[in-house]
């Protein structure tokens, strides 16, 4: 039973990495379609655009947000193999549920603030060139944390089978 709901999970967290990557991509042609754009307009034609500055400064961030998402995935973000790695392998996956969890943590924190900052301050300001509410741009600061503790929750699952494993 345990071991379908983590299948489950993990094809879900899966499908949802991909769907990253592929909004990342997309989010990356826009920026390096309105960056030249941009420079068209100023260098020239001498007259500037002012959504191509606009535009790819949010489309950065987004990409930013959602990336971590799935750096999280791969477990790429900075952590401490050089101390960790002199453990054993007991110790070493005790300590990554440990910081898993106060991960776990931070992220349900980054929900909660996130969600509070769009709807209170993000309906009520707009971008100064675009005149787009601040609402839909600070959504992927909720939406990445919620991408990130599902793939922390498929981390935390997959390092408990481990950890019961090595102690049998």
């Amino acid at each position: 039973m345990f071991e379908k709901v983590v299948s489950t999970l993990d094809q879900i967290t899966e499908k949802l990495d991909k769907l990253s990557g592929f909004i990342s991509i997309i989010l990356l042609g826009v920026i390096a379609i309105c960056v030249n754009i941009g420079i068209f307009y100023r260098y020239v034609l001498t007259a500037g655009l002012p959504w191509s500055e606009e535009i790819p400064k949010f489309g950065m961030v987004w990409m930013g947000f959602i990336g971590t998402s799935m750096a999280l995935r791969r477990d790429q973000h900075i952590g401490f193999h050089a101390v960790t790695e002199r453990l054993s392998v007991k110790y070493q996956l005790f300590f990554k549920l440990l910081s898993d969890f106060l991960i776990l943590f931070l992220l349900i924190m980054l929900i909660r603030w996130g969600f509070y900052l769009a709807f209170t301050i993000g309906p009520y300001s707009v971008t100064p060139q675009l005149n787009i509410s601040y609402f839909w741009l600070l959504q992927i600061v909720p939406i990445s944390g919620i991408l990130m503790m599902l793939q922390l929750i498929m981390k935390i699952l997959r390092n408990i089978i481990r950890f019961f494993e090595i102690n049998e």
